[in-house]
């Protein structure tokens, strides 16, 4: 790890030894108790999209670890919206609008306010989004959220709203890389799925990435989307995963990301059962809480 004398730069310039001068300058601990903090100097590589990794990158700031933001995945907009649109104008008032991600409520607000704004207003359509980071962006944009899971994936949205789906369509706009789960939950459940690209995902130029993960000695991964899982496999070599487990904790955020993890080869992530930033915090905290009392996590963790 860094040389605690002459800490290395995180990727977005930060150190250990200034992230706990700012915990203590902000009055967020004492100084006596930064190095007790479970993640107290832990490097942790952040994969999400630029746009969405900064709010983890701050909570990790405030629990004393060095966050190292190497985005997986770039996020692009579709060239065609014929297929979104004709969607669109499928829906009646009652229908549902299911959204998974701030990409998503982006494209329909846009679209909708444009072609069927009626749908957005009262008596319109009804709004499920996959936890309260979606739900807060989508109420930034002056859209109304009906629905968030209590667990935050797309299937248990299907789940929990069960028999309300059951004679509706539901739209739902999703990555071009989006898997079947979900619109088969909703046809389980009597509803009429609208499964449509709303966006792309593509992987970032790796060329040089795995070096990079590599020199700046991460102490953790998290993961949040099977997608993020397939390009940490293409990245390394299975030996080169099957040595990194022994000493790098994979975090999987959510049990469809765990399973992609194991299909990959990566056999013992730590799961976080919730996609939230709390969840990711305290499941990192509660792995190195325990590995700094000398006890072995185990694999899976919750």
């Amino acid at each position: 790890m860094a040389d605690t004398a002459k800490p290395e730069p995180a990727a977005d310039g930060l150190s250990s030894g200034r992230v706990a001068s700012e915990l203590v300058a902000s009055n967020l601990v004492r100084s006596s108790d930064v190095a007790r903090l479970p993640l107290a100097g832990k490097r942790i590589l952040v994969t999400r999209p630029e746009e969405r990794g900064e709010e983890l990158c701050e909570a990790l700031r405030k629990a004393g670890a060095v966050p190292v933001h190497i985005p997986f995945i770039v996020i692009r907009p579709i060239e065609q919206f014929s297929s979104f649109d004709e969607a669109v104008d499928q829906l009646r008032p009652g229908d549902w609008i299911v959204v998974t991600s701030p990409r998503g409520v982006d494209v329909v607000f846009f679209r909708l306010r444009m072609r069927r704004r009626e749908l957005l207003e009262a008596g319109g359509a009804y709004m499920a989004a996959v936890g309260p980071g979606t739900a807060e962006f989508a109420r930034m944009r002056g859209l109304r959220v009906d629905f968030v899971p209590s667990a935050h994936n797309g299937v248990s949205i299907a789940n929990e709203l069960g028999e309300r789906l059951r004679g509706r369509r539901v739209l739902l706009p999703r990555s071009d890389k989006a898997s079947s789960d979900l619109p088969e939950a909703v046809r389980q459940h009597g509803g009429e799925p609208l499964d449509v690209v709303a966006y792309r995902t593509v992987s970032a130029d790796l060329d040089d990435f795995w070096q990079r993960i590599k020199e700046a000695e991460v102490d953790a991964i998290t993961l949040f989307s099977p997608s993020q899982a397939q390009v940490l496999r293409r990245m390394g070599t299975l030996v080169d995963l099957a040595e990194w487990q022994g000493r790098v904790p994979i975090l999987a955020i959510g049990e469809v990301t765990a399973a992609a993890c194991r299909k990959f080869g990566i056999q013992t992530p730590l799961v976080a059962a919730d996609a939230t930033v709390a969840a990711v915090i305290a499941t990192l905290s509660k792995h190195f809480a325990a590995m700094q009392n000398g006890n072995s996590p185990g694999a899976d963790q919750r």
